[in-house]
């Protein structure tokens, strides 16, 4: 603990627009944001010595697109692109990231492919040499839904094999499975 720690004081601006084509199959969205920061929080260090401090004044600007096209029924593409400008380094950040979706249902059925990549995501904040790491994911998921409350699916995540981290010292799992099942209770 940091008895010393004081409370984060956060404002976001954010001005966007959405716009529609084709009957609504296609949805666009651009959006700017900048985000001003006091008494930043940061996790400072590296386990075991890792410790939440403060760590001054930060103004992020940023701008976002996203696409979503209904292409036939059941069939759906989204593309997402953010790009971050970072006035200095924040923990988990990247600098870039982009994301594209396909999804398919059809009755019962349904199966996505998603493909993400991170550009320059900052693992620690160093001002004079920060690590950065960049990396594709591509993870894909199979689902069935044979009655309205129950879903049983099964994916498959970072098919790619990469090799990556989120936070420093935590690698992220390489190839990996789930098989699962969802039970909704609804009124």
């Amino acid at each position: 603990p940091n008895e010393q720690l004081k409370p984060e004081k956060v404002i976001n601006y954010e001005l966007g627009i959405i716009q529609t084509f084709f009957d609504n199959r296609l949805n666009l969205e651009l959006s700017v944001y900048e985000l001003k920061a006091n008494n930043l929080i940061q996790v400072v260090g590296v386990f075991p010595n890792a410790q939440r401090q403060n760590v001054g004044k930060l103004t992020n600007k940023g701008i976002e697109f996203s696409a979503r096209y209904n292409v036939l029924k059941g069939l759906n593409i989204y593309a997402n692109y953010n790009y971050l400008m970072l006035e200095k380094p924040i923990l988990a950040a990247p600098r870039q990231q982009i994301n594209f979706v396909v999804n398919y249902s059809y009755k019962i059925f349904s199966i996505s492919l998603n493909v993400q990549h991170i550009d320059k995501l900052y693992l620690t904040t160093n001002t004079e040499n920060p690590i950065t790491q960049t990396y594709t994911l591509l993870n894909s998921r199979i689902s069935l839904n044979p009655f309205s409350h129950l879903e049983v699916y099964f994916s498959a995540n970072n098919m790619l094999n990469q090799q990556y981290q989120i936070n420093k010292g935590y690698p992220m799992p390489g190839i990996n499975f789930n098989l699962g099942l969802n039970v909704s209770f609804k009124k």
